[in-house]
């Protein structure tokens, strides 16, 4: 079923469903393809308040009639190209936003170079289709996925039949808007990222918190739930860190959240913003699966190892989410409040290195929205000073110039007291033992890939730690210099 754009748009740019009949019909059979195509087209045609396109990108006769050539499913260069088409034929050179239907299965995310020197071989990423060029780095419009969660045809009917059903999130009145659950090492960098929310409930700490008290964490009810906490490939269990500063006897990093642990009541109808390192993760298992599964109205989560600040200023992932939470809790809607979230984080990490370090660069290509990128609280009002001062900045995007690090033995030393210090903060946040010791790496320069003026990267280097902990996963902490001071601290979430 292609449905048709409404005649009456108001006005409005619509939202283009993306979809592909091949790929669904593999997954879940000639009538799995029926009943998913019947729940599609009544999920386009509940969309009243905007005009809404399905387009199956492979199916000749849904495309031809519009002058559109079917692509092939597997290649997200192609069903670009096809946006981009459907743009100009189509909606008169604008969409809404892109909504793209079920996971990677069934239709592709990109897969793109990791800039970061980390375990992550390539980066599963939706931010190319926020670009008619496909440059991550250049988002113009929203972008959204509704996954398919397992492999029966059944959970994917359930999850359109909801969105059909809820496309407006109620803000509850009597409830703080945003909850926070952080590793209590990140408490200083995660309280800013809701500083000005106006209606915020208590943010939990992790030590002391853990699994035997989060029954007692979900009983705080908010629309929108922002954890930052450790994370693993596979998604199943999220874990807080101890802060050495605090002088008390808790386990270093203890399980805070397992998926078994999220109660349907806690996950129906809300928004879950993570900065865990591949908090986005899809598995049958994954924290990210189990929000959705139980009734979560959008995730927002890294599909890779993502980084964060231990304290001020913020950057990377805090920076990110800051901007999303206080978007979302002023009403603008999910995907608009992705993007927004990503352009001004491309203009203040311009403003203050004059570039995009590889974490910077990691940062934007690796979170995505899982969801509905229309839907928005109601009831809320844009007080939060973050959220005006993200409205208030240009929607066009800022001209980036990407850093690369580069291993070199000719880069200056940095001064002994400055040297001793980041292997002071260094040794603070990598160890999983009271005495372990994190291995320091070369030193790195980060030239930019082009050249612009008034950018001097000379002057700038980053010094690197690691070290492995026990579950086989890798933590990680860099420090960039920048004429003789400390510049930018960054550690893997």
């Amino acid at each position: 079923m292609c449905v048709p754009l409404p005649d009456d748009g108001g006005g409005r740019a619509p939202l283009l469903l993306l979809a592909s009949r091949l790929l669904l019909t593999r997954k879940f059979g000639e009538q799995g393809w029926i009943a998913v195509d019947k729940a599609l087209g009544q999920l386009s045609e509940s969309l009243h308040w905007l005009p809404a396109r399905l387009l199956y990108v492979d199916d000749e006769r849904c495309l031809s009639p519009y002058g559109l050539t079917a692509v092939y499913p597997r290649e997200p260069e192609g069903i670009l190209s096809l946006v981009r088409a459907a743009e100009r034929v189509l909606f008169d050179g604008q969409v809404s936003a892109v909504w793209l239907m079920g996971g990677d299965e069934l239709l592709p995310c990109f897969r793109l170079d990791n800039p970061a020197d980390d375990t992550d071989s390539v980066i599963l990423s939706d931010a190319p289709y926020a670009s008619p060029g496909g440059d991550p780095f250049a988002p113009v419009r929203p972008v959204g996925r509704l996954p398919h969660l397992d492999g029966a045809v059944e959970s994917f009917l359930a999850l359109i039949a909801r969105n059909t059903a809820s496309q407006v999130l109620p803000c509850l009145d009597a409830c703080p808007v945003v909850s926070g659950y952080t590793a209590s090492i990140w408490r200083e960098a995660s309280q800013q990222v809701l500083t000005g929310i106006t209606d915020t409930g208590a943010m939990r700490l992790s030590p002391p918190w853990d699994l035997s008290d989060y029954p007692f964490i979900r009983r705080q009810v908010a629309p929108i739930r922002y954890y930052n906490l450790h994370g693993r490939p596979d998604g199943t269990t999220w874990h807080g860190q101890l802060d050495p500063a605090v002088p008390a006897d808790f386990t270093d990093f203890p399980p805070a959240l397992r998926q078994v642990d999220i109660s349907a009541a806690e996950a129906r109808g809300c928004i879950v913003a993570t900065e865990s390192c591949y908090g986005g993760a899809l598995s049958e298992r994954s924290i990210a699966s189990r929000f959705l599964r139980l009734g979560a109205a959008s995730f927002l989560g890294s599909t890779a190892m993502s980084y964060g600040a231990l304290a001020s200023p913020i950057s990377g992932a805090d920076l990110l989410i800051r901007d999303f939470i206080s978007l979302c809790a002023a009403s603008v809607p999910l995907g608009e409040a992705l993007l927004r979230a990503r352009l001004a984080f491309a203009r203040v990490m311009m403003e203050r290195q004059g570039f995009l370090d590889a974490e910077d660069q990691k940062t934007l290509l690796s979170f995505r929205l899982l969801g509905n990128p229309t839907l928005r609280l109601s009831g809320v009002e844009p007080e939060a000073p973050v959220a005006v001062q993200a409205l208030q900045m240009p929607m066009e995007p800022v001209e980036v110039v990407c850093a690369h690090a580069v291993p070199t033995t000719d880069a200056p030393a940095p001064p002994a007291s400055l040297l001793e210090e980041i292997q002071e903060l260094a040794a603070l946040f990598l160890r999983s033992g009271r005495n372990d010791v994190p291995t320091r790496h070369a030193t790195c320069i980060t030239p930019p890939v082009r050249a612009t003026s008034g950018l001097n990267s000379a002057n700038c280097s980053v010094v690197s730690f690691d070290r492995a902990l026990a579950d086989g996963q890798v933590a990680v902490a860099r420090f960039t210099l920048r004429d003789g001071h400390l510049a930018k601290t960054i550690v893997s979430h």
